[in-house]
């Protein structure tokens, strides 16, 4: 059996809730990759658990680093206004079909995203915005690690935390 991760959105107009197995977040990323041709899209972490964690330290893992995903679909505007995330986070149905059904319905023709990155991608020019560009990617990458850093220091805590209750019992 697949583990469901429960995926919590809110707006200002509502607040979902919907869970997705972990191919779910592999075809977000894929539809996103597919829609924006060139966008930075963060990877999913591995499927298969590697080293010596425990299966439950593996899924709590996952998971930070899901939610690191996600964060960084939400962060960039036109990832969060793709029909791809917006079935995502906000239908019921398993994804695959939501969003099959959301493609043959016509709501995943061009969206908004897409039409802000054709925009943005007519407007650049390379040799008058490398360096932006470049400088951009590199805070955007240093965001990145320093939510890593967090979440490999919440995930030492929460061990450690976890030692400590286990040794008192």
């Amino acid at each position: 059996k697949q583990t469901e991760y429960v995926v919590r959105a809110s707006s200002r107009t509502a607040l979902t809730s919907v869970k997705r197995e972990y191919d779910d977040f592999v075809l977000l990323r894929a539809k996103i990759m597919e829609r924006l041709p060139g966008a930075c899209v963060p990877p999913v972490p591995h499927k298969k658990r590697l080293g010596s964690s425990t299966k439950s330290e593996f899924i709590q893992k996952r998971m930070h680093l899901l939610e690191f995903f996600l964060q960084a679909i939400v962060d960039n505007p036109f990832s969060r206004c793709d029909t791809a995330f917006e079935v995502f986070i906000n239908s019921p149905e398993p994804y695959a079909k939501a969003l099959k059904a959301a493609v043959q319905s016509g709501a995943g023709a061009s969206t908004e995203g897409q039409r802000m990155w054709r925009k943005a991608l007519d407007e650049a020019t390379v040799a008058e915005d490398a360096g932006a560009l470049l400088d951009e990617l590199s805070r955007e990458i240093d965001v990145m690690l320093k939510s890593l850093v967090q979440v490999k220091d919440a995930a030492k805590a929460h061990s450690a935390a976890s030692r400590k209750y286990g040794e008192a019992a």
